[in-house]
C-alpha cells in the first residue's frame, strides 16, 4: 500500500459498468439532431422518412418487407433503424466516419442499451440527455 492506493490481485472477472455521456460537441449534435424527438414521436424527421421509403417502395410494387435498404450518410443511424423498426428484410447504413453510428450499435443496440450525450444548449450551458433502447423501439432487437 502506497500513498492510499492498494493492489488488489483477484481471478473474478472485473465489470466495469461506468457509462459516461459522450462529450464530443460534434457527436452531440448529430444525437440531438437523430434522437431527440419533439412531443410527439410522429414529429420525428427520421421516422416519418422512413414511413415515406416505406410508402414508395409500396407505391412501387415492392413492400418494405421484401426490400433490402441502404441510407448513405446515416449519422449515427436513426433513419437505418426505422426501416428496420418497420420490417425491412435488411437495413444498411453507410457514413464517412463511423464514429456515430459505433456509438449507436456499441452503447444502444445491446441487451439493456442507453445512449448517453450532452445537448450543448447555449454557450456553455448543456443539458444530459439518456436514451434508452426502447424509446426507439429497438429492445426487442437488442435482447
Amino acid at each position: 500500500q502506497h500513498a492510499g492506493f492498494r493492489y488488489i490481485e483477484s481471478d473474478r472477472q472485473i465489470v466495469n459498468s461506468a457509462l459516461p455521456y459522450e462529450r464530443d460537441r460534434a457527436l452531440c449534435d448529430a444525437f440531438r439532431f437523430h434522437f431527440d424527438d419533439d412531443a410527439s414521436p410522429s414529429s420525428s424527421f427520421h421516422r416519418r422518412l422512413a414511413g415515406r421509403c416505406a410508402e414508395v417502395l409500396a407505391d412501387a410494387g415492392r413492400p418494405i418487407s421484401e426490400s433490402r435498404v441502404m441510407e448513405l450518410g446515416c449519422g449515427p443511424g436513426r433513419t437505418v433503424l426505422e426501416l428496420a423498426r418497420l420490417g425491412a428484410s435488411a437495413a444498411h447504413g453507410m457514413d464517412r466516419s463511423s464514429k456515430a453510428f459505433q456509438c449507436t450499435a456499441q452503447r444502444l443496440l445491446v441487451p439493456g442499451g442507453r445512449l448517453r450525450w450532452m445537448n450543448h444548449l447555449e454557450g456553455e450551458f448543456v443539458e444530459a440527455r439518456e436514451l434508452f433502447a426502447a424509446e426507439v423501439g429497438v429492445e426487442e432487437e437488442a435482447a
